[in-house]
């Protein structure tokens, strides 16, 4: 995951071999969709991921390893893709996963269908959080910017994304730029848990700081201009 600034208008599996124009290869798509479709057995709530993916023989690997990714093969060759869009959708009403955020923000799609689903992730684990962040500064809507205002309370490495995401709303969050220098402050006496992989550390709030720096002084020289 790169950072937001230089990444969330431009997936990062659309390089090499996935950058080529597969959009534009005869009869590819309806497959895709197909093979997806028909592999719905594959679908799995892991309990324990590491120990049942262990369990599971070669083949059985082979064939959950081939479906997971080509959801994201197919967000990736047909981005913004109206079909693609709906059938990702009709996935996730069908079978809820916070794993489709990741799918939708591949394929840059911008919904209300797809903002309730980045807004869903957002209380999914920081990892997932960040792509959901993603997709909402991708967004732009007032939903998504009323969604990740709502998440600044969270304490963890996601937070980074979360505010990199809020300045990407520009003038539209400037009423919101007191909140931001008063997170910044609250975070000068925020005592990580050394212990959570996940903690906001040090230099994420070094991170977050300079971000809402930035971004204040941008919107002081709006307003010179």
């Amino acid at each position: 995951m790169l950072d937001i600034r230089d990444d969330f208008r431009r997936s990062p599996l659309q390089h090499g071999s996935l950058g080529r124009q597969f959009s534009n290869v005869p009869g590819l798509r309806g497959p895709l969709i197909d093979f997806l479709r028909n592999g719905a057995d594959q679908t799995r709530h892991w309990t324990d991921p590491e120990a049942e993916y262990a369990s599971l023989s070669d083949a059985e690997r082979r064939r959950l390893d081939t479906w997971s990714l080509a959801w994201a093969a197919l967000a990736a060759c047909f981005p913004q893709d109206p079909v693609v869009h709906d059938v990702f959708i009709d996935a996730e009403r069908a079978d809820p996963d916070h794993g489709m955020a990741l799918v939708l923000f591949i394929g840059r799609f911008r919904s209300d269908a797809a903002d309730e689903i980045y807004v869903a992730a957002l209380d999914g684990d920081p990892g997932i959080a960040v792509v959901a962040a993603k997709g909402l500064a991708l967004s732009g809507s007032d939903a998504a910017l009323a969604a990740l205002l709502k998440d600044l309370d969270r304490r963890d490495a996601a937070l980074v994304t979360v505010v990199q995401a809020i300045t990407t709303f520009g003038d539209r969050a400037r009423p919101h730029v007191d909140s931001l220098i008063e997170l910044g402050e609250e975070l000068d006496d925020h005592v990580a848990d050394e212990d959570e992989p996940f903690a906001l550390h040090s230099y994420h709030k070094r991170s977050i700081a300079e971000t809402i720096a930035g971004f204040s002084a941008g919107l002081g020289t709006l307003d010179d201009g």
